[in-house]
């Protein structure tokens, strides 16, 4: 279409040498109506434009738009050699160009103007007779892209936190133009989509057009793409322009929001002399753009501190430097946590972090001081017998958070408390019944958790045994067997019948970290034992109770079942020599499979009836559960076909 559109001017250069009159076709004197632009036709935005130019003449329309809104332009192809071109009421600025020689099936292009804005509407004929049929349409809508906006200057100023829609493609109107202000610092996020197949490209930059960041749109389906991007308060330009895949418009919507704030990376912070200065102890989230990105972050130290760098691993590497000395780098991809770390202990002084990176991925920094160790002296335990045990920290100041964990690292957080003077105590249900360790921190106001410090303390009786470090198997014909698990070599485990006193089952001493106890017969039905544990150097522990399920009632003998396949009736499987009240079931598997058939006995004997076992030979399952014990396993039972 360009060609097409330079060719045009090529012909109105031409004929502006051989007439005069024909030069600008914009600002003639006037001839007749509609002939120049001081002569065109006033219509309206729904207007229907119809007609025919002979010997190569030109036909004027003026457009006043009655509301804000879009202005449609279609025309149907004739076949005639015609172009249209929409001009703004200075003819300054081409809008747009229809032409019918070079376009197969209708043409339309739609474009947004201001209430009241006047365009003209230039029809060209090339040919002895050239017929046209032009209609306009008009939509009033809101936030939405106002022509001329095709230079940085005549950029389009929209609102923050805003939607507007656009259109763009190949041929003259093929970028669009905006600006918009920020009184304040923060994020703005910017959202392009398009809904017809077609690239978009989306520019950040300043009024030089120098690029920020940019955006593209996969051309060749519609949807959505974004980026952040902090800056500074002032005023930015942003472009959209347009590749068509149809040499069609794409429309698009340009969505702008904005969140203020002074924890955001504000570009252009590419060197130390535009670093971000930053707080200790605060996050700061950062963007790198589409391309390779370089962000520099400063602080200043008045005293020694340990500090721990945090950053998200989506960057390539982090520097920490001192002048033009880089004392630390971290390459987050060495960790798999998602966040990189680097403690450094560093003098007073001016520090730069410098984060390079090239995803488009936002990031996170934090820089934090870490506070010093307690001194092992500060901290007094006392593990108390048979009541709660205590941890005293001293020599602290108000308002420190003081911690007290059962491992070196990780671990279970015991207690917490923020000191209200400058010692504190804590009460502890349960430190461990034999000797150990706590390790306690400290945590100043604003600053990180300190180092652990361990602090020992005695035993006291053992530790009771968890229900689930015990497993207990009530075995039918054979000893029963109490084994457990997750001991210590060594270790005495005593089994007895009652949680109180009574009876020793059994005793062993652990040859490992697990350890199995036999006992000739626990109980046919289901009850409990009580089981402790002692540990070398240590009283023995509370009894735990443990409960245990039933011995598996003895399975039937295949004398005991007889199936009967009965032809024209329900087939029967009759169980004797059996008690009242055990219950029988009837299976089409060994295992699993489905319950035919499931009846208590009313006596010694009972018959189950099944529709239909099969016409063919086969086998069912049997099996039998005695009052107050399992279920047995099945016996195979076989039966003939009807």
């Amino acid at each position: 279409m360009r060609k097409i559109f330079m060719a045009f001017l090529g012909v109105v250069l031409l004929l502006s040498m051989i007439n005069p009159a024909y030069t600008n076709n914009l600002g003639e004197a006037a001839t007749s109506e509609g002939e120049t632009k001081s002569t065109a036709i006033p219509v309206t935005a729904t207007a229907a434009l119809k007609g025919e130019l002979t010997d190569y003449s030109t036909k004027y329309y003026k457009v006043t738009m009655p509301d804000n809104g879009e202005l449609s332009i279609s025309m149907a192809n004739t076949g005639d050699s015609i172009d249209v071109s929409v001009w703004d009421s200075q003819g300054d600025d081409l809008l747009a160009i229809l032409d019918s020689e070079n376009e197969i099936g209708p043409m339309k292009t739609t474009m947004g103007f201001a209430k009241g804005q006047v365009i003209y509407i230039m029809i060209d004929g090339y040919g002895e007779s050239s017929k046209y049929d032009i209609q306009l349409g008009f939509k009033a809508k809101g936030n939405f892209e106002k022509e001329p906006n095709n230079h940085i200057a005549k950029s389009q100023l929209l609102s923050l936190n805003t939607k507007t829609s656009g259109y763009v493609d190949d041929d003259m109107d093929y970028r669009d133009y905006y600006k918009f202000t920020l009184t304040k610092p923060g994020k703005v996020t910017v959202k392009l989509s398009n809904s017809k197949q077609g690239e978009l490209y989306f520019g950040l930059m300043n009024e030089d057009e120098k690029d920020y960041d940019y955006l593209i749109t996969n051309p060749l389906k519609s949807g959505s793409t974004s980026m952040e991007i902090g800056l500074p308060a002032g005023t930015y330009y942003m472009s959209v322009s347009g590749d068509s895949l149809s040499n069609e418009q794409i429309p698009y919507q340009l969505e702008l929001k904005f969140t203020a704030g002074t924890n955001y990376e504000t570009e252009l912070n590419d060197k130390k002399a535009e670093a971000d200065p930053i707080k200790l102890n605060s996050s700061y989230q950062g963007f790198h753009n589409g391309g390779y990105d370089n962000d520099v972050y400063s602080f200043r130290l008045t005293k020694k501190e340990k500090l721990k760098f945090s950053v998200s691993d989506s960057v390539d590497i982090m520097t920490v430097e001192n002048g033009e000395r880089e004392l630390e780098w971290v390459v987050p991809e060495d960790t798999t946590s998602g966040v990189a770390t680097k403690t450094i202990e560093l003098a007073p002084d001016t520090y730069y972090v410098r984060i390079n990176g090239s995803s488009s991925t936002p990031y996170n920094l934090k820089v934090q001081s870490i506070t010093a160790a307690l001194a092992a002296s500060k901290v007094t335990v006392k593990n108390n017998y048979n009541k709660n045990d205590s941890v005293t920290v001293s020599g602290i100041q108000k308002e420190n958070l003081i911690k007290v964990y059962d491992k070196s690292s990780g671990g279970k957080l015991l207690a917490s408390k923020k000191s209200t003077g400058t010692s504190t105590t804590f009460s502890i249900k349960q430190l461990s019944q034999k000797a150990g360790k706590v390790y306690v921190t400290n945590t100043k106001a604003g600053s990180l958790e300190s180092a652990r410090t361990a602090v020992s303390y005695k035993a006291e009786p053992s530790a009771p045994l968890k229900a689930s470090q015990v497993k207990i198997t009530n075995n039918r014909a054979k000893n029963d067997v109490i084994k457990v698990s997750s001991i210590k070599k060594g270790d005495t485990i005593k089994v007895y019948n009652k949680a109180s006193g009574g009876k020793l089952l059994v005793s062993k001493k652990s040859k490992g970290t697990s350890v199995d106890l036999s006992v000739k017969q626990l109980s046919q039905k289901a009850g409990k034992v009580y089981v402790s544990i002692t540990r070398s150097g240590l009283l023995g522990s509370s009894k735990t109770a443990i409960s245990y399920k039933a011995e598996p009632s003895a399975p039937l003998k295949a004398s005991q079942i007889k199936v009967k396949n009965n032809k024209g009736k329900s087939d029967t499987i009759t169980v004797k020599s059996i008690k009242k009240g055990d219950t029988i079931k009837v299976y089409n598997k060994a295992s699993g499979g489905k319950l035919l058939v499931s009846k208590k006995s009313a006596g010694t004997s009972t018959t189950l009836s099944v529709k239909q076992l099969g016409k063919k030979a086969g086998s069912v399952y049997v099996s039998v559960t005695k009052s107050g014990l399992r279920e047995s396993s099945k016996v195979k039972m076989s039966y003939k076909k009807e």
